[in-house]
C-alpha cells in the first residue's frame, strides 16, 4: 500500500522527476516518482491533456505536485486536446511500457487504476477520454463540454472568476447537468481560468481536491473519501467552494 499523507495541501513523499521526448514520436512528457515500485509498488497512471495552445511546461508545478503523491502520469505535447485521442495514445504506450522487459516502467504500473485530467480543452478531452473503459476516474479542470460519456466518478472543478470556461453556464448546464455518472462539481470562488498554470493561491486549492480524488479512486486512500463524500464532506464545508453533487 502506498504510505498514508496527513494532508493533501503540500507535496507528497515522492521525489519526482520529469522524462520529455518520450511516447509516439517523442510527443509526450513522463512526470513520476524518481524511484519506482519501491518495496514492490506498482503506480496508478493519469494521463494529461493541455489546454489550447498551452504547452505541458506550464503545468509542470502542478504535474509534479499529483507525481510526488505515487502518480505515474503520461502527459501528451500536443495543444489540440479535446478529443482525448492523445490522451488514450498515452495510456496505450504506457501499458506496453509496463509489459516490455527491459523498460524503466515494466512491472511497476497499475493498468486497473488509470485517471485522466486536463485543463479547458483538456479537460473537454478528459471527459471524452472517461469513455474508455480503462479509464476509471475522471477530473476535468474548468473544461469545454466532451463529446462521449465517461463511465467513471467525475470531479468537475470549476473557477468562480472564470471569464472563459463560465462556471455555472458551462460547467453546470452544459456538463453537471448532463452528467449520469457519479459527479462532484465544485466552484472554486477566486479560481480564474488562468489558475492551473500559475500554481499559487486558488492552484493550490485546486491541488488539494485533485490529490485527493485519484488517491481516493486510484489507490484506495480512505481519509481522502472524505473531502467529497458523506454528509459533513469537507469540501461541502469550505466557504471559498461551491458544491454539487450526484449519484455519490
Amino acid at each position: 500500500m502506498f504510505p498514508p499523507v496527513t494532508s493533501y495541501d503540500g507535496d507528497g513523499p515522492y521525489p519526482t522527476t520529469t522524462v520529455d521526448g518520450v511516447g509516439p514520436n517523442g510527443g509526450f512528457t513522463v512526470v513520476r516518482p524518481k524511484e519506482l515500485g519501491p518495496g514492490g509498488l506498482i503506480h496508478p497512471v493519469l494521463t494529461w491533456g493541455n489546454g489550447t495552445a498551452t504547452i505541458t511546461a506550464q503545468y509542470a508545478p502542478l504535474l509534479g505536485r499529483l507525481a510526488s503523491y505515487g502518480f505515474v502520469i503520461i502527459a501528451t505535447s500536443s495543444t489540440a486536446t479535446g478529443t482525448g485521442q492523445e490522451m488514450l495514445q498515452g495510456v496505450d504506450w504506457l501499458l506496453s511500457e509496463n509489459i516490455t522487459k527491459g523498460s524503466d516502467y515494466f512491472g511497476k504500473l497499475d493498468p486497473a487504476n488509470i485517471g485522466a485530467t486536463g485543463h479547458s480543452q483538456g479537460g473537454g478531452g478528459t471527459i471524452n477520454a472517461g469513455f474508455d473503459p480503462r479509464i476509471k476516474a475522471i477530473a476535468p479542470i474548468e473544461p469545454v463540454p466532451g463529446t462521449k460519456a465517461p463511465h467513471g466518478p467525475m470531479l468537475l472543478l470549476c473557477g468562480g472568476l472564470d471569464t472563459v470556461v463560465n462556471a455555472t453556464g458551462i460547467c453546470g448546464a452544459l456538463i453537471y447537468n448532463y452528467s449520469a455518472v457519479p459527479t462532484f462539481f465544485g466552484i472554486q470562488d477566486a479560481a480564474t481560468h488562468f489558475t492551473p498554470t500559475t500554481f499559487n493561491g486558488p492552484t493550490n486549492a485546486f491541488m488539494a481536491p485533485l490529490t485527493a480524488w485519484f488517491r481516493y479512486h486510484l489507490m484506495g486512500d480512505q481519509p481522502a473519501k472524505a473531502m467529497f463524500y458523506g454528509d459533513a464532506c469537507g469540501l461541502c464545508a469550505d466557504p471559498h467552494w461551491a458544491v454539487q453533487r450526484k449519484n455519490l
